[in-house]
Formats: C-alpha cells, sequence, structure tokens
C-alpha cells in the first residue's frame, strides 16, 4: 500500500514537470514570434544590425535550452535509477522472508514428528513395565498359593495318617483338594491370558496412534507447501501488474518528451 501511494505521488509530481516544460516553450515561443513582428515593423537601416543581434541572442537561448534540458534528463534519471533500486531492495526482502518462513515451518514440522516418535517410544516402554510387574506379581501369587496347597497336602496326610481315618474319608478329600487345584489353576490361566490380551490391546492401539499422528504431520505438510505455492504465484502476479503499469506510464512520458522536442524544432 505504501509502494503505491509513493509510485502515485511519483506520477503526479513527474506530470508537474511535464507541464512545467510545456508551459516554458509556450511562452518562449509567443516571445519570439512577437520579437519578429517588432523586427519586420522596424526600420530598414535597423534590421541588419537587429537581425544580427537577434540571431545571437538566439544561439544563446539555444545553448541555454540545451544545457537545462540535459540537466533536467540528468536529475529524471538519476530519480528512475533510485526508484529501480528501491524496488529491488523491496523484492529482495519479500524473497527473504519468505523462504525464512517455509524453513522455519519445515523444522517445526520435523521437530514435531520427532516428538510424536518420542511419545510412542515412552509409552510402550511404560506399558512393558507394567505387564512386567503383573507378571512377576501373577508368578508370586502362584508361588505362595502352591506353598499353600503344598502344606495343606502335607497336614491332610499327616492328619489322615494319625486319626486313622477310613480309606473313603481319605480318597474323598484328596478328590476335593484336586478340584480346588484345577479350580485356581484355571484362575490363574485366566488372569495370565487377561493380562497378555490387554497388552496385545494396548500394544496395538499405540501403533495405531503413531500411525495416524504421522499420517496427519504428512498432510499438513502438503496442504501447508500448496497454501504457499499460491501464495507466491499471488505476489508474482501483482509484481508483474505493477512493473507492467510503470514501465506504460515510462513510454508514455518518453512519447511526451520526444512530440515536444519535435514542435520545438518545428517552432
Amino acid at each position: 500500500r505504501r509502494e503505491l501511494i509513493y509510485l502515485k505521488e511519483e506520477k503526479r509530481r513527474i506530470e508537474n514537470e511535464a507541464s512545467i516544460k510545456l508551459q516554458k516553450m509556450f511562452r518562449g515561443l509567443s516571445c519570439s514570434m512577437k520579437y519578429s513582428l517588432l523586427s519586420f515593423s522596424a526600420v530598414e537601416l535597423q534590421r541588419v544590425v537587429r537581425g544580427f543581434l537577434a540571431r545571437e541572442k538566439f544561439i544563446i537561448d539555444l545553448a541555454n535550452v540545451i544545457l537545462v534540458q540535459s540537466v533536467a534528463r540528468r536529475f529524471t534519471t538519476k530519480e528512475r535509477a533510485k526508484q529501480i533500486r528501491l524496488l529491488q531492495n523491496l523484492a529482495s526482502t519479500t524473497i527473504s522472508s519468505a523462504w525464512r518462513g517455509f524453513v522455519d515451518r519445515c523444522n517445526f514440522a520435523i521437530m514435531l514428528s520427532g516428538f510424536a516418535l518420542l511419545q510412542a517410544t515412552a509409552r510402550g516402554c511404560d506399558a512393558r513395565k507394567k505387564v512386567r510387574r503383573e507378571t512377576v506379581a501373577a508368578t508370586a501369587i502362584q508361588r505362595v498359593y502352591r506353598g499353600f496347597m503344598t502344606y495343606n497336602s502335607y497336614i491332610l496326610d499327616c492328619a489322615s495318617i494319625i486319626l486313622c481315618q477310613a480309606g473313603a474319608r481319605k480318597w474323598l478329600a484328596m478328590k476335593d483338594a484336586a478340584r480346588r487345584r484345577h479350580e485356581k489353576r484355571l484362575e490363574a490361566v485366566t488372569v495370565i491370558q487377561s493380562a497378555w490380551r490387554r497388552f496385545l490391546a494396548e500394544s496395538n492401539f499405540i501403533i495405531a496412534l503413531s500411525g495416524c499422528v504421522l499420517l496427519q504431520c504428512f498432510v499438513r505438510r502438503y496442504i501447508t507447501s500448496k497454501q504457499y505455492k499460491v501464495q507466491q504465484r499471488t505476489r508474482k502476479n501483482a509484481a508483474s501488474r505493477i512493473q507492467s503499469a510503470f514501465r506504460s506510464r515510462l513510454y508514455f512520458n518518453r512519447y511526451i518528451d520526444s512530440l515536444i522536442d519535435i514542435i520545438r524544432c518545428q517552432s
């Protein structure tokens, strides 16, 4: 927006300078015509002298006009060169800022994927530690239970020997103990299976979650790159339009200057 305001002010200044030049040339032309009429109405004896003086004055005025034109054209050329340098500096600044933003976004996406992988690794380690603790606890429980059952069997055997129980009671006690051992073993197997299935389910969930996170990273990166390309295309179109407008105005000013020179030569 500031660049457009600056270009408009520069355009207005150039038009004012062109109008001043046209007025100066028109006034000089009118003065020369008046001087010609006065010289033709003068006396025949003064014509030769005044003609000589008029030719000298015309040559001096023409040299002054040429000098003023060269100075003015040199000044306008310097101003145009300054404007071109300013536009080049602005374009380089815009390109460097866009490139740095793109590099920062790429680094941020890479860092985010690294964080996601680190989180997945840490969660897998926690799950494995939890399964190990549960396995150790189940083993301890089984060891205590088996010791208790062995001690109970020993007490029952000692009681059957000491009390001289009948064979029927001993057989029933052994059958009951065997049934209880079978039930406890089934319970232990059920606990172990549930813990193992839970571990497999958590592992599959963590793998699926890491895959979803990586897929989101790739999709967001693609969307960001596409938006950046659209912005770059829009900036290039705007820059080309501004340059075409400026060049057309420059060619028009050159055409006006050449037309003024032709009019001056004809006069």
